[in-house]
């Protein structure tokens, strides 16, 4: 995957969340601000495998306004066969990944998320080389999108910017912003 490809690809990726997202607001549901943190480890981590992807997978706990108090578990799958030099001695590539978020009532709250992940602080690490497991600490920045809620969340949809980073013991941090519609 050259460069421009793997451009083109997170463009389309936001704009289909943008689209979906604008199709649900003016039909008389009431919009709400989403504001939220998470925090984690990483569970999980895997090497490039045979279709040039790392995968990453998450486990943690959170709040956020709406939802209250949940824990969640999140599946990263990173573009990592030809990742970019961010200019910190570390690397960037295209992601996307999904959350299930779970309240403790049994309702659960299911996202998509797309973005650009990262290693950062690299530049003690000399010249890599590539493929090589991404090493932390990492950081992600992206979208995401509300794709499914059970429960009292049955019909909840929205869309928003989420941040997250993991640090070099692979615990996790991350940050929601958006607007749901509920």
């Amino acid at each position: 995957m050259d460069a421009r490809k793997g451009k083109r690809g997170i463009v389309m990726c936001l704009f289909v969340i943008a689209m979906a997202a604008n199709s649900a607001w003016g039909d008389g549901k009431a919009v709400t601000n989403l504001e939220g943190y998470g925090t984690g480890n990483v569970v999980a981590m895997n090497a490039v495998n045979d279709t040039g992807f790392v995968t990453v997978t998450y486990a943690g706990k959170g709040n956020a306004s709406v939802l209250g108090k949940f824990t969640f578990d999140a599946n990263l799958a990173v573009r990592w066969d030809t990742p970019l030099p961010n200019g910190s001695g570390g690397y960037c590539a295209p992601a996307s990944g999904y959350a299930t978020h779970s309240l403790s009532q049994g309702d659960t709250l299911v996202m998509n998320f797309c973005g650009i992940f990262c290693e950062v602080n690299h530049d003690a690490f000399g010249e890599e080389t590539i493929p090589h497991v991404p090493a932390p600490p990492f950081a992600f920045t992206g979208t995401f999108f509300i794709v499914e809620g059970t429960g009292r969340l049955s019909g909840i949809s929205g869309s928003g910017s989420m941040t997250g980073t993991t640090d070099e013991n692979l615990k996790l941090t991350v940050i929601v912003d958006g607007k749901i519609v509920h």
